[in-house]
């Protein structure tokens, strides 16, 4: 699989034949922010919503697809563990780092930091 992220879509190619899989329209996304686990079983990509501070979590090998509501303000960064089970979020106001399930989009757990700004996890 190949994806491309534009600022507003993100394309996912499939890697054989380079036929578009899936197109996905985001919320703005200048950092071109999205990510991908991708292990034999299951494929997850997770990438900004259609609203600010949103994600959207595809499971590929399920067909399903969740939204979370990860901020109030716009996403500064995310990362997905390797299976693709957890997720976790930072906005641009850099004082809360949260991690999702990404089966429900429950949040399990809430990190306060200093107030700074995230730019990476």
């Amino acid at each position: 699989m190949i994806v491309v992220v534009l600022e507003f879509k993100v394309y996912v190619y499939n890697f054989k034949d380079f036929k578009v899989i899936r197109q996905v329209e985001t919320f703005s996304n200048p950092k071109g922010l999205c990510v991908v686990s991708q292990l034999a079983d299951s494929m997850v990509l997770v990438c900004p919503g259609l609203q600010k501070g949103q994600v959207r979590v595809d499971h590929y090998a399920k067909k399903k697809i969740n939204y979370v509501w990860a901020h109030d303000s716009s996403l500064a960064c995310f990362g997905l563990t390797i299976d693709g089970k957890f997720l976790a979020t930072a906005s641009t106001r850099g004082t809360l780092i949260r991690v999702f399930d990404t089966e429900n989009g429950a949040l399990l757990q809430e990190v306060c930091s200093v107030p700074c700004k995230a730019n990476y996890l």
